[in-house]
C-alpha cells in the first residue's frame, strides 16, 4: 500500500493518512496549508491532499526557514559568481569567442580522431594560440604606427585620444616594425635580441598579466569544446519546459553566436591580417623609392574592421588609399602613376576578392540584420572598451531572440516542439479502436491518425 505522510495540528501531534503518493516533482511544503487543490473530503470529514506538507500552527515553520536559508545562500553565491565574471568579463567573453571560433574545426578533428581531449587541445594550439599571437603583434605594430601618425599631426588634439591606449602604447615601442626588418635584414642580430629583451623586462608585469589572461581564455575555450555539449544538455534537462521555449531559445542563440564569432569577427581578424601583410609586402617589394604605402599595418586593421560591412566595406579603405597614392605620385613624378594602378589591382584581388570569396563563405553564414550587427560592433567598444566588440553582439543576440521567442510565448502561450523530450513527461493519446492498428501493408505509409506523426496541415 502506498502511503502519504502529513504532520498537522499543534507541536508534537502527528497523523498518518493513507492514499497515493504523488510524483516527486509534485510534492510541496507549505506554511499555512497545501499548495495543491484538495482531492476531496475523507471519511472523517477532513480534506485530504495529494501532496506532502508540514504545518506547525504553534510555532515557526522550520521547513520554510530552511528553504529561506538555502535561497539566501544561493543568492549570495550567485552574486559572488556574477562579481567574478564581471570583474574579468573581457577574459570570459574572449574565451567564449575562442570556443565558437574553433568549434567547427574541433568538430571536424573530433570526427577523425574520435577523442574529445585531443581534438580540443589541437584546435586550441593550432588555431586559437597562433591567432592570438599574430593578431596581438599586428595590433602592437598598429599602435606604434598610430603614435607615429599623431606625432606628424602637430598642433592637433589627436595625442589626447592616444592616451586612452594606456600601457599598450608604451609596450608597442619595443615592437620592431616588420617593414623595417624586411628593408634591413641585418637588424636581425644578437644585439637586437638583447635590446628587445631589456625593453621587455621593463614591462614584465604587463606581459605576465596578459599571459595569465590569455591562458584563462584558452582554458575556457578548451573546456567548452570538450564538455560544452554535455553542459548544454544538463542545463536544458534541468530547466527545460514542456512548451519547448527554452530549447528553441538556446538553439537559436547558439546558432547566432557561432555566426557572429566564427563568421563575422573571425572574418574581420583574418582580413586585417591579410590586409596588413599585403600592404606591407607591396610597400617593401613593389613601391618605388619615391613612394610608400602609409601606415600599412594600420591600414590592414582598418580593412579588417571595414569588412564587417559586406561588399563595400573594404573599398572604403583601399580606394581612398589609392587616391592618396595617385595624388602623391602625380606631385612627385607623373611617371610613377603606374604604382597606384598596381596597388589598386593587388588590393582588389588579394584584400577584397580574396577574403570575400575564400574566407567569408567558409566562416560566415546567414545571420542577423547587418545594420543591427554594425551598431552592436560600434556601441559595444564605446560602452565597455575592447571586449565590447564581442559583448555588444552577444547582448544584441540575446535581446533579439528573447523578443522573438520568449515574449510571444509569454503573451500568447505559444509553444515550440521540443527537440528532445523526456519519455516520463510524454502524454500518448489512445487512437480510435476501429482504426487501430492501421493497415500499412498496402501503402507502406503510417496512418494519418498515428499520434506519433505530426500533421503538417495543423501548422
Amino acid at each position: 500500500m502506498k502511503r502519504s505522510l502529513a504532520v498537522s495540528g499543534s507541536r508534537g501531534s502527528t497523523g498518518i493518512r493513507t492514499g497515493s503518493v504523488p510524483p516527486r516533482s509534485d510534492r510541496s511544503w507549505g506554511v499555512s496549508g497545501p499548495h495543491r487543490r484538495s482531492s476531496g473530503p475523507s471519511s472523517d470529514g477532513r480534506d485530504t491532499h495529494d501532496t506532502f506538507f508540514i504545518r506547525h500552527t504553534g510555532g515557526t515553520n522550520m521547513v520554510s526557514r530552511s528553504r529561506l536559508a538555502w535561497l539566501l545562500t544561493g543568492v549570495v553565491l550567485s552574486v559572488a559568481v556574477m562579481y567574478v565574471v564581471w570583474s574579468y568579463i573581457g577574459t570570459f567573453v574572449f574565451g567564449l569567442f575562442f570556443y565558437y571560433a574553433t568549434r567547427p574545426v574541433y568538430d571536424r578533428v573530433n570526427r577523425r580522431v574520435n577523442n574529445r581531449i585531443l581534438a580540443a587541445s589541437s584546435s586550441m594550439l593550432l588555431m586559437a594560440l597562433p591567432m592570438v599571437l599574430l593578431f596581438g603583434y599586428v595590433l602592437l605594430v598598429a599602435v606604434q604606427q598610430l603614435s607615429a601618425l599623431s606625432e606628424s599631426l602637430e598642433g592637433s588634439d589627436f595625442e589626447g585620444y592616444l592616451d586612452l591606449l594606456g600601457p599598450y602604447r608604451d609596450v608597442s615601442e619595443i615592437t620592431q616594425n616588420p617593414q623595417q626588418l624586411l628593408e634591413n635584414p641585418e637588424m636581425l642580430d644578437v644585439e637586437l635580441a638583447r635590446t628587445i629583451l631589456d625593453q621587455a623586462l621593463n614591462y614584465l608585469g604587463f606581459f605576465i598579466n596578459v599571459g595569465l589572461h590569455t591562458f584563462v581564455m584558452i582554458l575556457i575555450g578548451y573546456y567548452l569544446l570538450k564538455d560544452g555539449r554535455q553542459l548544454s544538455r544538463w542545463f536544458q534537462g534541468k530547466f527545460a519546459d514542456d512548451s519547448g521555449v527554452l530549447d528553441e531559445f538556446v538553439r537559436q542563440v547558439d546558432a547566432d553566436f557561432e555566426r557572429i564569432f566564427f563568421g563575422n569577427i573571425l572574418n574581420a581578424i583574418l582580413t586585417a591580417i591579410v590586409g596588413g601583410v599585403v600592404f606591407t609586402v607591396v610597400d617593401v617589394f613593389v613601391a618605388p623609392p619615391e613612394l610608400s604605402v602609409p601606415f600599412s599595418i594600420l591600414m590592414g586593421l582598418l580593412a579588417g574592421a571595414a569588412s564587417l560591412l559586406p561588399l563595400v566595406g573594404l573599398k572604403l579603405v583601399y580606394l581612398p588609399l589609392t587616391g592618396w597614392l595617385a595624388v602623391d605620385a602625380f606631385r612627385t613624378d607623373p611617371t610613377l602613376l603606374w604604382f597606384p594602378v598596381v596597388f589598386l589591382a593587388i588590393a582588389f584581388v588579394f584584400v577584397d576578392l580574396g577574403p570575400e570569396f575564400v574566407i567569408r563563405p567558409y566562416v560566415s553564414g546567414r545571420g542577423l540584420h547587418i545594420g543591427a550587427v554594425i551598431l552592436a560592433y560600434t556601441f559595444g567598444p564605446l560602452l565597455w572598451g575592447w571586449y565590447g566588440l564581442f559583448l555588444g553582439p552577444m547582448i544584441l543576440i540575446l535581446a533579439y531572440h528573447f523578443g522573438r521567442i520568449v515574449v510571444p510565448a509569454i503573451l500568447s502561450e505559444r509553444t515550440y516542439a521540443p527537440f528532445s523530450v523526456d519519455p516520463t513527461y510524454m502524454t500518448v493519446v489512445d487512437p480510435p479502436t476501429e482504426a487501430w492498428p492501421p493497415d500499412e501493408a498496402a501503402t507502406g505509409d503510417p496512418s494519418p491518425e498515428d499520434p506519433f506523426v505530426e500533421d503538417a496541415s495543423e501548422d
